[in-house]
């Protein structure tokens, strides 16, 4: 069944796998090797100061809704990558946020627009077209660990200088929000 397929069932009234709430799997340092089995399609995001982190969450419920509809052999997965480094680590998540589709091993990283649209051709399709993917590792590398700590450690700097600024000028940047 296709997206396009799963979508017109629900306009015409056909009952469909979408009126059953599917839920995505929430990963941690303890159970991130449920990514070894099957097919998944995981978004690591960074639970405080990302907006494109933030977009992402307003949308991921409604993919994984589509997704299911699409194809119920693919779950879902979410990653806070700020609560569970070193399962961030072992994906070599780089960026925030970041969508992985992981089969059989294999990691396509999808480097699209967040837009619910373009993330479900990437899962129904889209991940075929990339010439270039990872497998995932078993342990995580030394620099990928230090890459992580280093860019917590400056996001909370900045976080911080934001706020002293913000109290400095008395919340009037379009930055500052309480």
């Amino acid at each position: 069944m296709s997206l396009a397929d799963g979508q017109q069932g629900q306009q015409n009234g056909v009952a469909s796998a979408a009126s059953a709430p599917f839920e995505s799997e929430v990963l941690g340092d303890a159970n991130f090797t449920l990514l070894y089995n099957g097919t998944w399609v995981l978004q690591a995001y960074q639970g405080v100061g990302c907006p494109f982190s933030d977009k992402l969450q307003t949308i991921w419920p409604a993919i994984v809704q589509e997704g299911h509809v699409a194809n119920d052999t693919i779950r879902f997965a979410s990653l806070d990558a700020q609560q569970h480094r070193a399962a961030t680590t072992v994906l070599e998540v780089k960026v925030f946020p970041t969508i992985k589709l992981i089969q059989n091993g294999s990691v396509f990283t999808y480097r699209g627009n967040l837009t619910k649209a373009a993330i479900l051709d990437f899962i129904a399709k889209g991940y075929r077209d990339l010439r270039w993917y990872n497998r995932l590792p078993t342990t995580y590398s030394l620099l990928n660990k230090l890459q992580l700590e280093a860019y917590f450690a400056v996001q909370a700097i900045e976080m911080y200088i934001a706020k002293a600024i913000c109290r400095f000028v008395n919340h009037t940047p379009l930055f500052c929000k309480e």
